[in-house]
């Protein structure tokens, strides 16, 4: 089988042109300035050839390191004559960008005898609104609104934990670092895939595939099950039934959300309420003269608690 190249096996690199647009990209992705059609563009970059994504993760380690105060990284551009830049001068955007391209050779011989800094645990969290999330392999997460994500992406490892809300993984294949996802008791594994995970309910967790294959396993399950779903598949866990596997009878409906709608096929009105408010800052409260077990079907926009509201009291005139 052959071996996945890490950072330190490569050839100094002949090209300073890559390492200038991976320092541009890593800029833009821990400024948090990305658009949605850079996000793409920075994934095909990624996807397009092996030595892009080697270069990215090569300058994010410097960058690492220079957040760390290392003494061992000092990049100054050789390409044209300049006065001498302090240490104090040199933040992490300067040595992301003034330099990068035209230092490979002080690049690689520093980094392979310089241990890579402990990994850190990444948060990305939303508050009323859907947000996206370009990870440093190049997969993608769409955090619906009241969502918390830690992540762990190394050369070896790709590690999430799914803390509250919901959320869709679109997930860059790579046979050598599986992706896992951590969501209360499931852990969920996959090389390449689209899937859903909601914990927005207290006590209960519900993984929807929607491409791909991916495999599911309960830590607390009594029979350690270990379940390996199909597109349009659904596992669920509570503390009370444990894992159950069904299939989801509208797959497009887990995932709208994403796309700013809101499906509801047989939900409670307060259900439905407190999912509508998750969108918003100012919540709608259940009317008093509305039975808050009313059963809501239909489709709403993301947070338009309002329409609900107007909806229910149409359908009870006269």
């Amino acid at each position: 089988m052959k071996r996945r190249q890490d950072a330190a096996d490569l050839e100094p690199c002949d090209n300073a042109s890559v390492e200038r647009e991976a320092a541009h990209w890593l800029v833009l992705v821990e400024d948090n300035t990305l658009t949605a059609f850079q996000r793409s563009q920075l994934q095909e970059w990624l996807q397009s050839d092996p030595r892009h994504l080697q270069a990215y993760d090569r300058i994010r380690m410097l960058w690492r390191i220079a957040g760390a105060g290392s003494d061992a990284v000092v990049a100054r551009s050789s390409q044209r004559e300049s006065p001498p830049v302090s240490r104090t001068q040199l933040t992490r955007r300067g040595i992301a960008l003034a330099g990068l391209g035209a230092c490979c050779a002080l690049m690689f011989a520093v980094l392979p005898s310089t241990p890579e800094p402990e990994p850190a645990h990444l948060s990305y969290s939303s508050d009323y609104s859907p947000r996206e999330v370009l990870l440093a392999d190049g997969s993608r997460i769409t955090l619906d609104a009241a969502t918390t994500v830690e992540a762990l992406i190394t050369q070896t490892r790709r590690e999430l934990r799914l803390l509250t809300g919901q959320a869709v993984f679109d997930v860059t294949r790579d046979v050598h670092r599986p992706f896992r996802v951590i969501a209360g008791p499931m852990e969920i594994e996959v090389l390449g895939t689209v899937f859903n995970i909601d914990r927005s309910q207290p006590g209960a967790v519900s993984v929807t595939l929607l491409e791909g294959s991916l495999a599911v396993r309960v830590d607390k399950d009594r029979n350690g099950q270990r379940r390996t779903l199909a597109a349009g598949e659904q596992v669920s866990w509570n503390g009370l039934e444990g894992l159950s596997l069904a299939s989801a009878k509208n797959v497009d409906a887990v995932a709208a959300w994403a796309d700013g709608r809101v499906v509801f096929r047989g939900e409670t009105l307060e259900q439905a309420l407190a999912r509508l408010n998750r969108y918003r800052p100012d919540p709608v409260k259940l009317p008093a003269d509305m039975d808050g077990g009313t059963t809501v079907f239909g489709v709403f926009r993301a947070g338009d608690a309002d329409a609900l509201i107007r909806a229910l009291e149409g359908s009870s005139l006269p």
